[in-house]
């Protein structure tokens, strides 16, 4: 916050209206917003700045010759905050458990999102415990209200589902604010919570977030593809290890015969989309991996929809037109036949594969990843020497109903810490499920 250096900008578009140069000032405390950037070619472009030593560069944007159906907008669909809604202070077992994520109101929290990590969307979503009760889910849902701001900031009501059996701790995503709070105590089982979704008549997303790597783990045993249409396959709290020194940002996806994968659960006919988020035990929700010096940073979700509201947000979740990063904004697009990720269609040929990736560094590989009766094999991957890639792929093998999905990873960040580890940041994109059609 008393940063007073003079940086100078740099773009990978030598047309781009971009600032020669800024000194900044006290009163600035570290933060200056820079209007009227302004890019002129197309295809990925980034801004570059440095004051010397610093060196530091915006994630890409995409630039279009005419609007886009639909743009990325990158949001936090499951942080904790202690007390969440400023009835309780945060206590070991409160409502948000150790989830304090150095917030102790969802206020303070909501403001970091938005202004300090510059997120597109959020929902907090805090446990469903016993001091969690009805005046504490209307005040919740007062304080996310407060902060939507159609076209800039996107709220939703959220709190997490915290069952006491092996069927796992979900998040409950609400549209509504009307939606009601139904407590793990009073619906034991997933069937119950079905059920009162039903009775309840409002749109709702159950996101299934995968702990650890338990044998009789039983969270994608039952299928409900109304309500089940997102699924948490990467957080803070469950793939990086929190305080220890290792990470596994693939832990939740590997393995058809694990029990807590997604690979488990697509085969058993789940058909969820991807998503990314924090679930901040001591982390700051949304924090992202802009430096080496971020740590335990949480998952992103990414929406695809044509803009930033309520209304067209859920519309991408709830067609499963979503992808997850583990914290940085990595740009990806995956389509068969033009459907986006998310699709399910139907196809007498073999389907033609879009894929474009911009990432934040180094791509290491991208792969295409196709499920059948064969079980899951990479049926593409490409090992890009920089970090952009465009390619078109035609699944020649395509002689029956298959499911597929883009995985992205970057190379290896290792630094100096006192809980070092490796970091290699990775996306996913949610599955197109293809249906063969038999020619007669």
């Amino acid at each position: 916050s008393d940063y007073i250096g003079t940086v100078t900008f740099t773009s990978t578009d030598a047309k781009a209206q971009i600032p020669e140069k800024y000194t900044f000032t006290a009163q600035d405390s570290g933060v200056h917003v820079f209007d009227g950037i302004n890019f002129a070619s197309l295809g990925y472009q980034r801004v570059d700045a440095t004051d010397g030593k610093l060196i530091g560069n915006t994630h890409y944007s995409e630039i279009f010759e005419k609007e886009p159906t639909y743009r990325r907008y990158f949001g936090e669909t499951h942080f904790h905050t202690g007390n969440g809604a400023d009835k309780f202070h945060f206590t070991a077992r409160g409502v948000g458990g150790d989830h304090r994520g150095q917030f102790t109101s969802q206020d303070q929290a909501y403001r970091y999102i938005r202004d300090v990590m510059r997120l597109d969307f959020a929902s907090a979503s805090e446990h469903d415990s016993k001091v969690f009760d009805d005046p504490m889910w209307e005040k919740s849902k007062a304080i996310g209200e407060s902060f939507n701001d159609p076209g800039y900031f996107t709220t939703f009501f959220a709190y997490e589902w915290t069952a006491e059996s092996r069927e796992g701790h979900h998040v409950i995503l609400y549209k509504n604010r009307n939606s009601k709070l139904l407590k793990h105590i009073e619906y034991p089982l997933m069937e119950d919570l079905w059920s009162a979704f039903d009775d309840q008549g409002d749109p709702a997303i159950m996101i299934p977030h995968p702990m650890w790597a338990q044998e009789d783990h039983s969270i994608f045993d039952k299928i409900n593809n109304k309500y089940r249409k997102l699924g948490e396959i990467y957080s803070l709290w469950n793939s990086r290890y929190l305080l220890q020194p290792g990470v596994d940002e693939d832990r939740f996806e590997l393995g058809i015969n694990n029990p807590w994968t997604f690979k488990y659960a697509w085969s058993r006919g789940n058909k969820m989309g991807v998503i990314g988020s924090s679930d901040n035990h001591t982390g700051r929700p949304g924090a992202n991996n802009y430096t080496s010096f971020t740590e335990h940073s949480g998952g992103l979700a990414v929406a695809l929809a044509k803009d930033n509201t309520r209304e067209n947000l859920w519309d991408a979740f709830d067609y499963r037109r979503t992808y997850a990063t583990s914290g940085t904004r990595i740009l990806l697009t995956f389509t068969a036949d033009s459907n986006p990720m998310g699709a399910e269609y139907k196809s007498k040929h073999a389907p033609v594969f879009n894929v474009s990736v911009a990432g934040t560094r180094y791509l290491e590989k991208v792969d295409i990843v196709k499920y059948s009766s064969k079980g899951y094999e990479v049926i593409y991957s490409t090992d890009p020497e920089g970090d952009i890639t465009t390619f078109e792929y035609t699944d020649k093998n395509f002689t029956e109903d298959s499911m597929y999905y883009l995985r992205v990873k970057q190379v290896n960040e290792t630094w100096t810490s006192p809980w070092a580890y490796g970091n290699r940041e990775m996306a996913w994109s949610s599955p197109i499920w293809i249906e063969k059609i038999k020619l007669k």
